[in-house]
């Protein structure tokens, strides 16, 4: 049986540019990764990019 990465939480830019979450696996549970958008393993860009998708840049009032 394969693992499986169903969900991720909390992610954070590192100032690398890649993404530290938390990944949700099948087999051991909450866990935490570091994922990168150069990763050399399938689920590891794959990570990152869902991670991506979840982070929202804060809002920034103009000056009046």
């Amino acid at each position: 049986m394969m693992a499986v990465i169903t969900e991720i939480r909390n992610p954070v830019f590192n100032a690398d540019g890649s993404i530290e979450c938390e990944v949700q696996h099948s087999v051991y549970g909450w866990m935490p990764f570091t994922a990168r958008a150069d990763d050399v393993e399938a689920h590891g860009r794959e990570v990152y990019e869902r991670a991506l998708a979840m982070i929202q840049a804060p809002y920034v009032a103009q000056p009046p």
